[in-house]
């Protein structure tokens, strides 16, 4: 009976060892297609935008990861890793047989089943490749895919992957990250205390963040410690020493909202270039031409400003550019007053009603055809009949001059005398020009063009006015200068592409005569800078939009201010006393440091062009009522 009884066992032991066998091996090549993309994956990555300075200024991901080799991860962190997770990684096989025998041991005492056991290897399986389901069968493809990873990578090359791979909590993946994220450091830099503190967060991300759980993170970090000490990781002194040291966190991060409006017209470029799965998932390096403490003085200006023109417990928006008008880097760029508060970004999103920001683009297309600054435009009162309704434009002040220079009439920003200037040039040549300057916006047909009635963007009025202050070269604005892979490799660099759309001679006329804006004109406050500056201001009607558009020799800033349901800012409030001011504050701060410029005369300007312009400026008798401000006329939403 003994005899037939062991018989049969054999018989049953050798059918389980084949069955077990014709298993392997059917999984075995169920798992090989799976397992040859090993050799392409690569770790879902975030891609990180810098600022010009190198600094971090924002990382977008799927997953917040950082890939590095293993040789720039701290020896301290290893062992801790090891000591915690598998501390014979390096003398056992794929499978650690001990180890499931006490887990099996320990799943038969709390009488369910468990993940214990499971090697770095196993983990980091599970982890590229299969399901967190808990089953037999899912256990069984894990061993095998382990057994075929250690056949063909190193011990080295799965720690690698490993410490790359897992989670850390707080959406932080691999310990290059997560040694930024809680300490601030990099992984090469991890101490005692935070490698036995990251070690112990891989079993539970949650339950042991040391910011949302401090005491239950403390617990576990000591308990890793004691594992090191026992396995000879760290000695007497190190333990007793740790066991009384303080884990100093890095404060918790929050997002970059001064940098919130920038870094987001960046993410879209990005995506529209590139795909969201690329940003997302692909590791690239996004280099920009962002200053930051340009951005910072800019979003701290346009809130000053703001809180400035607070109306009946109201703060209106705002909006700022900072422009290299040069090469067409954008340095800052502000699209409202918060951007927790508001993510509508009011520098390229939103178009508003320009003003009187809009005339020196009418004045450009007249010196183009031309007219000469000091040529006479009649200001007088005067009628226009549209569809049997008539429009009869005036001057902020009511008040008129008779004849007057077109410097002068920039430079004060009269009405009448500047739609008599668009009759002579025609509607069709000034947009002709507004065209070559860089405005895309349609734009309306009739005279209450020449006083703004165009709703343009914070970007086409710096491309235009940059234009300007590059006598007739239009740079195309730009934030990105390159991208790369996480290997460096370089997938898109920003060429500059300068184009000529004006002769020297007219951009510089019109940056001396937009100068006597600021010396004698509507924007006589910016001579507080004492430099010299040119610019214009832009208010429309019922004062619902205030700009200043200007610039220096190197530098071009745009600002808007207004409500975005179309609010008066309040009586007064014109270009002059709600866009200047901001203006005046961002640009005293950028060129604090910086030398006093004259503009450049071009080299070969016609001998008659100086000549002409330092010629002084024809005064007219009438300009009692004070100077001349931007309006927009009441007449304009009904005849468009």
């Amino acid at each position: 009976m003994i005899k037939k009884i062991f018989i049969l066992f054999g018989f049953a032991t050798l059918f389980a060892a084949i069955a077990a066998v014709v298993i392997f091996f059917m999984i075995d090549a169920a798992t090989e297609s799976r397992f040859t993309d090993i050799s392409s994956y690569r770790m879902p990555s975030s891609s990180i935008i810098y600022a010009a300075n190198g600094e971090v200024i924002a990382s977008f991901g799927y997953q917040q990861r950082k890939i590095i080799p293993l040789k720039s991860v701290a020896k301290i962190a290893i062992d801790a890793v090891l000591a915690t997770e598998d501390s014979r990684f390096f003398e056992h096989g794929p499978i650690d047989f001990k180890g499931i025998l006490r887990a099996f041991i320990s799943d038969i005492i709390s009488g369910k089943f468990s993940e214990g056991g499971s090697t770095i290897t196993q983990q980091l399986v599970k982890n590229i490749f299969l399901s967190p389901e808990k089953s037999i069968y899912r256990k069984t493809i894990e061993v095998v895919l382990a057994y075929k990873m250690e056949k063909r990578y190193s011990k080295k090359k799965i720690l690698e992957l490993y410490l790359n791979e897992i989670y850390f909590g707080n959406g932080s993946y691999g310990i290059e990250d997560a040694a930024e994220r809680y300490f601030g450091v990099h992984a090469a830099q991890l101490n005692l205390l935070e490698s036995a503190a990251l070690a112990g967060m891989i079993e539970a991300p949650s339950r042991y963040n040391p910011y949302k759980h401090p005491k239950l993170a403390r617990k576990r970090m000591l308990h890793v410690l004691k594992r090191m000490y026992k396995l000879g990781k760290i000695n007497k002194n190190q333990y007793l020493k740790a066991l009384n040291g303080r884990l100093r966190l890095r404060p918790k991060s929050v997002p970059v909202w001064a940098y919130g409006y920038f870094t987001e017209y960046v993410r879209e470029k990005v995506i529209k270039m590139f795909g969201e799965k690329a940003l997302y998932s692909g590791g690239l390096r996004i280099y920009t031409t962002l200053n930051p403490l340009y951005q910072k003085i800019a979003t701290t200006e346009i809130k000053k400003g703001l809180i400035r023109l607070k109306r009946d417990g109201s703060i209106p928006q705002g909006a700022a550019l900072i422009v290299k008008h040069r090469t067409g880097a954008i340095l800052a760029m502000v699209g409202g007053f918060s951007f927790r508060m508001s993510q509508f970004n009011r520098a390229y999103q939103a178009k508003r009603q320009v003003g009187s920001a809009f005339k020196p683009i009418v004045y450009t297309a007249a010196i183009a055809n031309g007219f000469s600054p000091n040529d006479m435009l009649l200001d007088e009162p005067i009628s226009f009949k549209f569809h049997n309704k008539v429009w009869t434009p005036e001057n902020y002040e009511r008040k008129y001059r008779g004849n007057v220079t077109l410097r002068y009439a920039l430079a004060h920003s009269i009405n009448v005398a500047t739609i008599n200037l668009i009759a002579q040039i025609g509607i069709g040549e000034t947009i002709k020009y507004a065209r070559k300057l860089g405005i895309t916006s349609e734009l309306p047909k009739n005279y209450t063009l020449a006083l703004g009635s165009a709703s343009l963007s914070a970007f086409e009025l710096a491309t235009a006015y940059g234009t300007l202050a590059n006598y007739g070269i239009k740079e195309k604005l730009y934030a990105i200068k390159k991208i790369t892979g996480p290997d460096g490799k370089l997938y898109y660099e920003h060429k500059d592409n300068p184009e000529r759309v004006l002769k020297v001679s007219t951009g510089f006329i019109m940056t001396k005569m937009l100068q006597e804006v600021i010396e004698n004109g509507t924007g006589r406050s910016a001579q507080v800078l004492g430099r010299p500056l040119a610019g214009k201001t832009g208010t429309t009607n019922a004062y619902r939009n205030a700009w200043f558009a200007g610039y220096s020799p190197d530098y071009l800033t745009v600002v808007w201010t207004g409500y975005d349901n179309r609010k008066s800012l309040g009586r007064g409030e014109t270009g002059a006393r709600a866009a200047l001011p901001i203006w005046i504050g961002i640009m005293k701060r950028i060129l604090a440091d910086k030398p006093v410029k004259k503009f450049p005369i071009p080299p070969n300007l016609p001998p008659e062009t100086l000549k002409m312009l330092n010629k002084q400026p024809q005064l007219p008798e009438q300009t009692q009522g004070g100077y001349n401000v931007d309006n927009e006329n009441k007449f304009w939403e009904e005849i468009r």
